[in-house]
């Protein structure tokens, strides 16, 4: 049985995936969050973080989203697991 360790957002390390569980919060910021797309059971990716680590951008349905880690930390998800290395395919033209 595979055991999943539950953490907020803001703790999740560039190129980390995850599926949301919960988002807490109150008013108007929370409404906000649920209408861009982070409700329970959807993936996302930490793409990059800025160089003073604050804000990050995640991948999410096919949108980049940057928030702060302050914010971050009212998300809770499920870790899946740490992507080493993205492969990337290039087409060439001309030469085989």
């Amino acid at each position: 049985m595979i055991e999943t360790q539950v953490v907020p957002l803001s703790q999740l390390e560039p190129e980390e995936t995850a599926v949301i569980h919960a988002v807490k919060g109150k008013g108007a910021f929370r409404r906000r969050l649920l209408d861009i797309g982070f409700r329970a059971g959807v993936h996302l990716t930490v793409v990059k973080q800025a160089p003073l680590a604050d804000p990050v951008e995640y991948l999410l349905g096919g949108c980049h989203i940057s928030l702060r880690r302050e914010e971050a930390k009212d998300i809770l998800v499920e870790r899946l697991k740490k992507d080493r290395g993205r492969f990337r395919f290039r087409w060439r033209r001309g030469r085989r």
